[in-house]
């Protein structure tokens, strides 16, 4: 399958331990207008923000989420706004067998909460059950990275233990990043609506 990727990319987060936010330039528009349509079943452009990554929260950021460096010095978000659907977004990537895969969070600002999770791209013949609804849902309304513990809150599926693993810590992490955004970026300065009792498709 084409690498969406860079090789250099791939090899940084092999090697360097990853980083889990992917930047939007990474993925094709349309996986992600598919993805969209998916999840809330209409087509709703993205908004993408970014800040730069302070130097003081570097390292507070890198041991929160327990990886080796990050690489990058920009965080960004993506809002989806249409009359009274607002969620934001994040892209990640995370390893299966041999491969990475991409996926992505949708999250309800509201709550604070996972919306869904959706696996944009994976790249093996096999594991690609971490894909299915009957797992991705065990991700929906999760609002603390505490309550996403692979086998203990999110039970695995069979045929998909490394990936499944792999999806469980990605989201935990994805979760942490955005409570640390939460706290330091004013994510929402025009939003003055809320996301009402909108349910993932």
């Amino acid at each position: 399958m084409h690498r969406i990727l860079p090789m250099g990319m791939f090899i940084l987060l092999t090697v360097q331990g990853g980083y889990p936010q992917l930047p939007p330039a990474a993925v094709h528009p349309r996986r992600l207008s598919a993805s969209i349509r998916e999840v809330v079943g209409v087509t709703v452009p993205i908004r993408w923000e970014s800040w730069p990554l302070q130097k003081e929260h570097r390292e507070r950021l890198r041991e929160r989420l327990r990886v080796r460096r990050i690489p990058f010095d920009t965080l960004t978000i993506g809002h989806l706004v249409q009359d009274s659907l607002h969620l934001d977004i994040l892209l990640g990537i995370a390893p299966s067998k041999a491969e990475l895969f991409i996926f992505a969070v949708y999250l309800d600002p509201d709550r604070g909460s996972v919306f869904e999770v959706d696996v944009l791209d994976y790249r093996e013949s096999y594991g690609g059950e971490i894909d299915y609804i009957v797992f991705r849902r065990q991700f929906r309304g999760k609002q603390s990275p505490e309550d996403i513990i692979f086998r203990k809150t999110i039970r695995n599926i069979s045929g998909a233990t490394i990936s499944a693993r792999s999806l469980t810590r990605g989201v935990r992490r994805l979760l942490m990043l955005y409570r640390f955004m939460s706290t330091r970026y004013d994510l929402h300065p025009l939003r003055k609506f809320n996301n009402g009792n909108r349910q993932p498709k």
